[in-house]
């Protein structure tokens, strides 16, 4: 099976046993028809599609592998940045009125709902600005806040989320339930595993408020081009993860990061080409 394509179903991880279960009428209790993921058989529109994991004894070793290292390295993380969180938090509430922190829902594993939590960066009263996508120039970011996304330093409390299990350091980036229900199917392989505090597509797009702050219309550029990017990037890490993968790209994470806070870093970003999205 092709990694990169981003169809339904395109991409299944080889070491772990996949099926859909299709239940003809939604409510009604009988059997089912079983078929491989992305195979010839396809639900109705009014089907209901779950997803079961079987992963094999090699997948279990290496996903509690995994959660230790997660615990371990974000409680040690929290233990070790707990003075710049606070200077963080003092930062944001001296700039701006409200909270220094920043809870949103997005979609974890399994389609299960939690709160992520970020540092604040955008102005508390946004009710008359709504929006999901955040673009370069955006006036709801605040002046700290400009500095703290373009360092990513706003995205360090999630290791709470991570220290709860909701999320793993290396993982597909959560998404809002409007996305992920837009592309649902794509989603099903994508959520067999935890979501993360980074993964290829956060390196790829870690400029994406200035790719939106391209376009004409930001909600077109990111559901034509850029969510289906993160899609197919997601599911090529999906299908290839291992614990040697994870720590390769937290390695690479730090340093890009470390080279965002000091301003070293000024690789060019992808454009937003709306005749490219139209493909």
């Amino acid at each position: 099976m092709n990694p990169s394509r981003s169809g339904p179903g395109a991409v299944a991880n080889p070491r772990t046993h996949l099926r859909c279960y299709v239940w003809r009428r939604a409510g009604r209790r009988g059997q089912g028809a079983t078929t491989e993921f992305g195979g010839p058989k396809r639900p109705r529109s009014n089907d209901a599609l779950v997803v079961q994991n079987k992963p094999d004894v090699a997948t279990q070793v290496s996903s509690g592998v995994k959660r230790v290292i997660d615990f371990v390295g974000s409680v040690g993380a929290l233990i070790v940045l707990a003075p710049l969180l606070a200077v963080l938090a003092a930062l944001v509430r001296r700039d701006s009125d409200g909270p220094a922190f920043f809870r949103q829902e997005r979609i974890g594993r399994g389609f299960k709902p939690f709160q992520i939590i970020k540092v604040r960066t955008m102005v508390e009263d946004t009710s008359d600005r709504p929006g999901l996508l955040t673009a370069a120039g955006d006036r709801r970011i605040t002046r700290v806040g400009r500095w703290l996304r373009r360092s990513k330093l706003d995205e360090l409390p999630q290791l709470v989320n991570v220290a709860r299990g909701e999320m793993s350091l290396v993982g597909p980036r959560p998404e809002v339930r409007r996305y992920v229900e837009l592309r649902r199917r794509d989603y099903a392989v994508i959520l067999t595993v935890r979501p993360g505090l980074t993964d290829p597509a956060s390196l790829a797009y870690r400029d994406e408020a200035a790719i939106l702050g391209q376009a004409d219309n930001a909600e077109e550029a990111y559901v034509t081009a850029i969510l289906p990017d993160k899609i197919r990037l997601a599911q090529a890490y999906v299908a290839r993860r291992s614990v040697a993968v994870d720590l390769w790209l937290i390695v690479r994470t730090l340093l890009v990061s470390a080279g965002d806070i000091i301003g070293r870093v000024d690789a060019p970003s992808p454009r937003w080409d709306p005749k490219e999205a139209r493909r």
